[in-house]
């Protein structure tokens, strides 16, 4: 699958732009670098000032570093809402050998539209997806707690990162990538399970969006 999406990028690229700009109130943009996506972002905040990020693994190590330096408060949710307790494994040869040993995670697919009346928060999501479906727009996350799907819900403006390498054909591409994504991730998904100081403030401690006509 990986290779035939390859092999076809360029249409598929194509194809799923032409989806998105369907959807009312979506914009599809194209960024050349870190650089210049983070310029958009900071484009669409304009006053809000705080981006809410998940655990991307280009926004986290391509986008934050810009945002900060920027001037924006950057908020990771999936780091405050986790417990205060001491995660023994500490380095990558500390990690278990789940699959190895036949743990296998289970996976809920699940349809999410974050349209409805909740009170939007004064901040931009920026969320990184798994996978991203050329014949319908559709996007696809691994979660395994609460902090993209309230994300998505509570984000004045909302911006999804899409990289090349996540455009697929159809659903059951997408499908398969992210479960492959959260089936080779859940033993060093173990390393990042801990609090950390620098996530910044919950999204409940956000003043409410002034003004929200709908979500983008």
């Amino acid at each position: 699958m990986r290779e035939r999406c390859l092999g076809d990028q360029e249409s598929l690229v194509t194809a799923f732009k032409d989806q998105v700009s369907r959807y009312p109130g979506m914009e599809c943009l194209s960024a050349r670098d870190g650089v210049e996506a983070a310029e958009f972002v900071l484009k669409i905040a304009q006053d809000a000032r705080a981006v809410v990020l998940n655990r991307s693994s280009s926004v986290a190590n391509e986008l934050k570093p810009r945002l900060q330096r920027l001037g924006l408060r950057v908020i990771e949710p999936y780091y405050t809402e986790l417990g205060n307790f001491e995660n023994k494994i500490g380095d990558y040869w500390d990690l278990p050998s789940l699959l190895t040993n036949g743990l296998v995670p289970n996976f809920e697919l699940r349809d999410f539209n974050a349209g409805g009346s909740v009170v939007r928060k004064d901040c931009v999501a920026l969320l990184g997806v798994s996978a991203a479906c050329a014949q319908d727009g559709s996007m696809y996350f691994v979660q395994h707690s609460s902090n993209i799907s309230q994300t998505l819900e509570q984000a004045a403006e909302v911006v999804l990162v899409v990289g090349l390498d996540k455009v697929v054909n159809t659903g059951e591409d997408a499908a398969l990538q992210t479960r492959g994504m959260g089936m080779f991730g859940l033993e060093a998904m173990l390393l990042n399970l801990r609090q950390r100081r620098d996530a910044g403030p919950s999204m409940a401690s956000l003043p409410a969006a002034a003004e929200a006509p709908g979500q983008r």
